[in-house]
């Protein structure tokens, strides 16, 4: 339930709406794809002990760390070991600051305060060692969410370490698959994707949740919205990425306090971002006159009402079952 499900189904209120308000969008998607399809890069095909969506998400939180003055995902990070987290804190650039109120036995990495010190430059083998590390977080991330409906603390734990401690993660050949996979997208994304997603301005938030339940954005880059997306072939899914960056920022809840003024989505294997302005995609969208900002965004919430309220009591379920002991 969200906008990634809403954007591929056709007769959803989503796509509805946006088919019979915005019918021309797609124009905008077709020269993503021109766009992206120019890049000379290849995506990498994956073994038995790859998966593609656990990569994806650990590449989107190793560019946050990358781009972020001080550290992102904090709350996914915790489920690292103390040692493993801090490791990767200082692999992706960041030094310690130790504030006077700091008491000197708190060593828990996600609660101390980090400050930006350099910028990595090269792919070697702390640096593989960070990305593995933030796939780790990506998949415990994963089995969490699919575990939080145990009805204790202690089943959950149990069966965590039953989805964790068996199966494809503690294959030898799991941490090579993985390896093999993220060191060409991270050097791509050091040789030319840093500079691309820096040209948008710099990192303002993480997994921004622009509708309760129903609308978290990876990236907030100055005013654009950012999705970073790895997929093998780009053109075939490029539809559903415009409507669903396009959704995120007519959903932007937190407006006037969060501009949202344009829309993009970086992908990693080709490590091309591509991008439009919120008001130029809305003109391109519309064959009569431009519908205002406002008046669609609320046009929006109105038209997809119940599948908002929806997504909000179930994410509020998710949040006591989560608090469950």
């Amino acid at each position: 339930m969200g906008v990634w499900n809403d954007v591929y189904q056709s007769d959803s209120a989503l796509r509805r709406f946006l088919d019979e308000r915005l019918p021309a969008r797609h124009q905008v998607a077709d020269e993503w794809s021109r766009e992206v399809g120019r890049s000379p890069r290849q995506p990498m095909r994956l073994g038995a002990y790859g998966d593609y969506t656990f990569i994806g998400t650990a590449l989107e939180m190793r560019i946050g760390l990358d781009l972020a003055s001080k550290p992102a995902y904090l709350p996914v990070l915790r489920s690292l070991t103390a040692e493993r987290c801090e490791t990767l804190l200082r692999v992706a650039g960041f030094d310690r600051v130790a504030p006077e109120w700091q008491l000197p036995d708190i060593t828990e990495p996600t609660i101390l305060s980090w400050t930006r010190a350099t910028h990595p430059t090269i792919v070697d083998d702390d640096q593989v060692e960070a990305l593995l590390a933030c796939y780790a977080a990506a998949a415990d991330a994963r089995t969490a969410r699919v575990c939080r409906h145990e009805s204790t603390e202690l089943q959950r734990r149990i069966a965590v370490k039953g989805l964790n401690g068996v199966g494809r993660q503690t294959h030898p050949d799991h941490d090579r698959e993985v390896t093999r996979a993220m060191t060409p997208l991270w050097q791509a994304y050091l040789d030319v994707g840093r500079s691309s997603l820096s040209d948008l301005g710099e990192l303002s938030l993480v997994q921004i949740e622009l509708a309760s339940g129903y609308a978290v954005a990876d990236l907030l880059i100055g005013t654009t919205v950012v999705e970073v997306k790895n997929y093998a072939d780009p053109a075939a899914e490029m539809r559903a990425v415009l409507d669903q960056v396009l959704t995120y920022a007519l959903l932007n809840r937190w407006r006037p306090h969060l501009t949202i003024d344009a829309v993009a989505a970086y992908f990693g294997w080709q490590a091309v971002t591509v991008s439009v302005e919120l008001d130029d995609l809305l003109n391109v969208s519309t064959p009569g006159p431009t519908p205002g900002l406002h008046e669609i965004s609320s046009d929006l919430r109105q038209e997809i009402a119940n599948d908002l309220e929806d997504a909000t009591y179930w994410h509020e379920c998710d949040e006591l079952s989560r608090r469950r002991v």
